[in-house]
């Protein structure tokens, strides 16, 4: 696993940090139960405009035209969701997956 971060000089507000955790969780969870990854990335950074987190591993993917509506991922939107977040997942079979997930600072209060 591969973790890099920037800007993350102060902590967030406990409220945000469980939930990042708790995103980030999920994700590495999913990765390792069901893609079959030897290798996770996470990069994590803030600067003024808000809080961006990419997340990727290169698992065996999956189809994007598929509608996935686990437990999990579910959990990962409301998460997204609760700080008024927008994300993106790319997949592309036997390659891997990335989340592409945004916060707004204002919205990270």
């Amino acid at each position: 696993m591969n973790l890099r971060f920037n800007g993350l000089e102060k902590r967030l507000s406990p409220l945000v940090e469980i939930n990042m955790f708790r995103i980030l969780n999920e994700l590495v969870n999913n990765s390792m139960k069901h893609s079959r990854a030897d290798t996770i990335n996470i990069n994590m950074s803030r600067d003024k405009k808000g809080l961006r987190i990419f997340f990727s591993d290169n698992g065996k993917g999956f189809s994007a035209g598929k509608k996935y509506v686990g437990i999990g991922l579910k959990n990962i939107e409301n998460r997204i969701n609760l700080f008024k977040g927008q994300y993106k997942i790319e997949s592309v079979e036997n390659v891997g997956t990335l989340f592409k997930i945004n916060f707004h600072n204002e919205n990270l209060s």
